[in-house]
């Protein structure tokens, strides 16, 4: 089966970085890092396990996160078998839910998106580059202009679009090792070390995710 990682990025992200520059209580924006980093250390093991028992994993995280940079992502990235591609969410229909002073509802977002696995053909099915990127003209059938990844349409892009689902799923399916879904959906909780069935009162509104896989 699929392990996917998909770990809260607030931490990580160059917005984060800015706000903690200006911060009254840089100490808890700290402890809030540690914790961060203590779930990709968490998620890291799972996917070495996922390696060792013959399996598949899929890690995303925002291209210019700064986990990239962590010791125990470069480390894991060196293993065999192991690729990082990036691709752009408005090419699997990342948009605005609704519109602001600057954009009307439905503009695409560029979201650039790293990707790390150890399937060669999930890499490749994941690897979609918006043409528009310099341009800010969107290279989606629709077209558009990129809307800046921020605020409420942040919140709301943090769901997988449907069509990067669907994309994920046609792999799965035609896959030349064939790639089996669990059926099970569930969420590690940054603070604990188990798995549990994702509810929307614990882990907030859930994400669009590929029913079957295994989510974290």
């Amino acid at each position: 089966y699929m392990l996917i990682g998909s770990p809260s990025c607030t931490e990580f992200s160059t917005w984060m970085a800015l706000n903690g520059s200006r911060s009254k209580d840089v100490a808890a924006i700290r402890r809030a890092k540690v914790r961060a980093i203590l779930h990709i250390d968490f998620v890291i093991e799972l996917y070495y396990d996922q390696i060792a028992g013959g399996h598949y994993f899929l890690h995303e995280h925002p291209a210019h996160a700064i986990s990239w940079q962590l010791l125990q992502m470069k480390n894991l990235m060196k293993v065999e078998g192991v690729v990082n591609v990036g691709g752009d969410q408005c090419q699997f229909g990342a948009e605005t839910q609704s519109a602001d002073t600057t954009s009307p509802k439905g503009s695409p977002i560029l979201k650039p998106t790293g990707f790390m696995t150890n399937s060669d053909e999930i890499a490749k099915a994941l690897e979609r580059r918006c043409e528009g990127r310099v341009t800010g003209q969107c290279s989606r059938p629709r077209g558009g202009v990129h809307r800046v990844c921020s605020g409420r349409h942040a919140s709301a892009s943090q769901r997988y679009p449907l069509a990067f689902a669907g994309r994920y799923y046609a792999v799965c399916e035609t896959s030349s090792a064939p790639i089996t879904c669990s059926r099970v959906v569930a969420t590690a909780f940054r603070r604990q070390t188990t798995m549990q069935p994702s509810r929307e009162s614990s882990a907030g509104p859930r994400r669009a995710t590929p029913a079957g896989s295994l989510t974290i």
